[in-house]
C-alpha cells in the first residue's frame, strides 16, 4: 500500500505486520500503484515525478532500495492501473 508519506509498505496478510517497504518510490503526491510480475520475480510500480509526469519504475524484491529501470511516461492527470498477465508476458 502506498501512503501520503510517499512509501510504499508490504504487509504481510497473514499477521498484518509490515515487512519491506520503499521510501519515495516515486516523487509526486498522489498514489502509487504496484504489481508482481510473476515467474520474472519483478515489481513494477506506477507513480508521478515532481512535475506530475506519470512515471514506471521496475523493482528487485529482494533489494528494494533502489530501482532498477525507470521510465518516463507521458504528462497526464490520471493514475495508471497496472495488471500482468503471465500467459501472454504483458
Amino acid at each position: 500500500m502506498s501512503s501520503k508519506d510517499k512509501t510504499v509498505r508490504f504487509v504481510d496478510a497473514r499477521s498484518s505486520e509490515e515487512v519491506a517497504q520503499i521510501k519515495e518510490a516515486h516523487e509526486g503526491a498522489k498514489s502509487v500503484k504496484m504489481t508482481f510480475l510473476g515467474a520474472k520475480d519483478k515489481l513494477v510500480s506506477f507513480g508521478f515525478t515532481r512535475q506530475s509526469q506519470r512515471q514506471l519504475r521496475v523493482w528487485d524484491p529482494r533489494n528494494l532500495d533502489k530501482a532498477l529501470s525507470t521510465v518516463q511516461i507521458d504528462q497526464a492527470a490520471g493514475v495508471i492501473m497496472p495488471f500482468y498477465d503471465e500467459d501472454t508476458d504483458m
